[in-house]
């Protein structure tokens, strides 16, 4: 939610080590209260939370309308491919600096389908497979730590 500065983000690894079956993080950032609260879960037997004070790191931006960050995106010509997808997709491309890039790939106008960051100086990449991408609006009770987390000892960052 660009407007109210809200964002909810949620991924799973699985079979990341023989001892380590998968590793469930979720990432809530409330700009609109200067928190951002994260929970990570390995296997069954580990559980940690955090509350991390942002009003420094990421302050609210002037008043008026926030611009789409990711707007300034470039279309790349032609199509490519995605693992696990069916059909091309299009590609439009970030620079953050002279050595940092980001690659969002999306299926048509609506479905963003995979991210790649991409280290230039150093020739290193890591990407993302995206399922479920929605732009449909979200309850705002989305954005609240959910009771499954079972957080009763919050580490707090101020």
């Amino acid at each position: 939610d660009l407007a109210n500065r809200k964002l909810y983000l949620r991924s799973t690894a699985l079979n990341v080590s023989a001892g380590i079956p998968e590793v469930e993080s979720r990432v809530l950032f409330r700009g609109d209260r200067g928190r951002l609260y994260a929970y990570t879960k390995i296997g069954e037997n580990f559980k940690q939370c955090w509350s991390v004070n942002t009003v420094e790191a990421v302050p609210a931006p002037p008043s008026g309308t926030p611009k789409n960050p990711l707007a300034r995106a470039k279309p790349a010509e032609g199509r490519f491919s995605v693992p696990g997808r069916d059909g091309p997709s299009e590609k439009h491309v970030l620079y953050l600096d002279q050595e940092k890039r980001v690659q969002l790939f999306a299926d048509g106008d609506t479905e963003l389908v995979a991210i790649n960051f991409d280290d230039l100086r150093r020739d290193l990449s890591s990407g993302i497979l995206i399922s479920d991408w929605s732009t449909a609006p979200v309850a705002d009770e989305t954005f609240e730590p959910e009771s499954d987390w079972q957080c009763k000892d919050y580490k707090f960052l101020e």
